[in-house]
């Protein structure tokens, strides 16, 4: 009886031990946009700033910094799609920034003639939002159309809305995606593979997409059907889509396993779709076995 009571007390003190060192005392800053996780941030930039400010270099680096961060002749950050440049350009007159593009020939003028697609401080201002422009999910080979990514004040979780490049505005009941931790890949011009939150079941312990789903323009995005399938142990699952210039491309799901020590181990499924080439074209019947692992 002494040995059974001795058993059970140090079962229970390891029990509560372990209870409490698991236990995160700051899991309450995952509510990011709460007065106190905000209070809380206000404060630590606060005791940074106060520690480095004395010293007389604070405030040269600082002003190198920002002129260098909106200097007009900083190295641009851009992207070559048949034929174009695209790039997202901030400075003074534009502080939440704006995307724009331009021709090659005309690009390697001093000062290339930019093509404003969207200008975020005029949304920002016309729909009342913080919006922060997060980048771009455009449809190969033409960049016809493409899926904005905007953030409220910068956090993960972002709306995902349907652009249309051509006539520069947001395509009126076109794909739209709530604010959410969310993967997207156009399949073809009136599909997409769609990772994001559905609702019950459909996130990994992480908080992210455990699930890819095919979704057809003008359907609910909660109807879309689940083409792969992750673990609730996975970090994240995702979709992407290579699409090659005969018509060929290749949809992918990838899923990290959830706990730190393997969140840089992933594995890869492929659906391969030959398109006008033969085989099955459009819908994934079914996922082949993994041919990458890292």
């Amino acid at each position: 009886f002494f040995f059974d009571l001795m058993t059970a007390r140090s079962l229970f003190l390891l029990c509560f031990v372990a209870s409490v060192l698991t236990t995160d005392p700051y899991q309450w800053l995952e509510e990011v946009g709460s007065l106190r996780s905000l209070e809380w941030v206000a404060e630590r930039n606060a005791s940074t700033v106060s520690a480095f400010q004395p010293d007389p270099r604070f405030a040269q680096f600082l002003h190198e910094a920002y002129t260098l961060a909106i200097h007009p002749e900083r190295i641009p950050d851009t992207t070559l799609h048949g034929g174009e440049v695209y790039e997202f350009w901030r400075d003074n007159a534009h502080p939440r920034g704006v995307w724009r593009k331009t021709n090659v020939s005309d690009y390697r003028n001093a000062e290339p003639k930019w093509q404003t697609l969207l200008d975020v401080d005029r949304l920002a201002e016309k729909e009342h939002e913080d919006w922060v422009f997060v980048g771009t999910h455009c449809l190969a080979p033409l960049m016809e159309r493409c899926m904005i990514r905007l953030s409220r004040g910068g956090k993960d979780a972002a709306v995902l809305r349907e652009f249309d490049l051509s006539r520069r505005e947001f395509v009126d009941g076109g794909f739209y995606v709530p604010e959410a931790k969310t993967s997207i890949s156009w399949w073809d011009a009136d599909r997409v593979l769609l990772a994001t939150d559905f609702g019950e079941g459909s996130l990994t312990r992480s908080g992210y997409a455990r699930t890819v789903r095919l979704w057809h323009r003008g359907t609910s995005m909660y109807c879309a059907v689940v083409v792969f399938a992750g673990e609730v142990t996975d970090v994240v699952v995702t979709p992407s889509i290579y699409h090659r210039p005969e018509g060929h491309h290749e949809a992918k799901g990838k899923g990290g396993k959830g706990s730190a020590m393997r969140y840089a181990r992933s594995a890869t499924w492929a659906k391969g779709d030959r398109g006008p080439k033969g085989g099955t074209k459009g819908y994934p019947k079914q996922w082949q076995q993994p041919y990458t692992r890292r």
